[in-house]
């Protein structure tokens, strides 16, 4: 009786399949996508991915396809991204020599998305506004979304944050003070005023003798800071500012790879902050060697003193001992 019923059950599963995947073929055509899907965009890192994220909020599915505590160069393309990239209705990215992955992952994935190059640095407040510009008019163009308001708040936040450090790099007195810069980071320290003795490129493409070079001149120059990136490697940058005896400042070059820096906006004023705090930590660590030199020419004025009263407790002894001898 049990086999019976269940020789039944599968003859009727069976048949509910079979139309329903009949059902499916014919209707399959006149099936379309939910007028209220929310439309994909993938961004190629979190920088442009924070910006696009604040200006559609939940009208669009954001994607960022490298993790912004790595450097894109990095990047491995995986099986998620693909599909990403593939059902894009917008692609942005840098056209940075770090995404040299970019056209393998548009050609595996066969994707129709809109792509848009986003060009420049993005380390200035001046920066940032033209990618907010830029990419707020491409979502509006290619996806209809209207986020002129969003962008306008993103803008005046730069415009404020670009009034508050300027007028504290002048107050540090930034222009006097002299740095050794991981390239990357350029366009801010240029921007703050700091003046810049060298620079250097990707640690592990830096050749020894350029090394020996860059820690000749800073010493020549009296460098306080090495300025890294935290995303290239921080070794080297690390060994110079020993090797100089300099303060090591490391800034991130994305949002999001450190707590407290989530947009571009929150990114800069915390790569400012690391700024001061080395600024004053050097400030500190002069004073305290000029108390150290200060102690070490006592000590020596100290054991000069000693030595002088040795000489002359042993000459008049030699006195006495010659009067006593008469």
């Amino acid at each position: 009786m049990l086999i019976e019923m269940l020789d039944k059950f599968k003859t009727i599963y069976i048949l509910f399949t079979v139309l329903f995947l009949i059902t499916i073929s014919i209707m399959g055509p006149y099936v379309t996508a939910s007028p209220y899907e929310k439309p994909i965009i993938v961004c190629t890192t979190e920088v442009i991915g924070s910006i696009v994220r604040e200006l559609v909020e939940d009208k669009a599915i954001v994607v960022v396809l490298v993790n912004p505590s790595l450097c894109p160069a990095f990047y491995d393309i995986k099986p998620g991204d693909v599909y990403s990239v593939n059902n894009a209705k917008l692609l942005f990215y840098h056209g940075i020599a770090g995404e040299m992955w970019l056209p393998s992952l548009i050609k595996t994935s066969e994707t129709k998305a809109i792509q848009i190059k986003v060009s420049g640095d993005w380390n200035t407040p001046d920066g940032v506004k033209r990618y907010v510009i830029n990419i707020s008019k491409s979502i509006k163009d290619v996806l209809g979304i209207d986020v002129s308001d969003k962008a306008s708040k993103i803008i005046k936040d730069l415009d404020n944050l670009a009034s508050e450090i300027k007028e504290e790099a002048k107050a540090l007195n930034v222009g006097a003070i002299k740095v050794v810069c991981m390239e990357w980071q350029l366009p801010f320290i240029k921007y703050l005023g700091f003046n810049v003795v060298a620079s250097y490129g990707i640690p592990d493409r830096v050749p020894a003798s350029e090394v020996v070079k860059i820690v000749a001149k800073a010493k020549e120059e009296g460098v306080a800071l090495v300025i890294d990136n935290l995303q290239s490697g921080i070794d080297l940058g690390a060994r110079i500012a020993y090797d100089v005896g300099a303060t090591h400042v490391v800034l991130t070059n994305f949002p999001g790879a450190i707590s407290g820096t989530e947009n571009l906006v929150k990114m800069l004023r915390y790569n400012f902050a690391q700024l001061a705090k080395g600024i004053s930590e050097h400030g500190k660590l002069q004073s305290l060697r000029s108390e150290v030199g200060a102690l070490k020419n006592q000590v020596l004025i100290f054991q000069a003193i000693s030595i002088i009263l040795t000489i002359i407790v042993i000459v008049e002894g030699i006195i006495l001992y010659t009067k006593r001898k008469r």
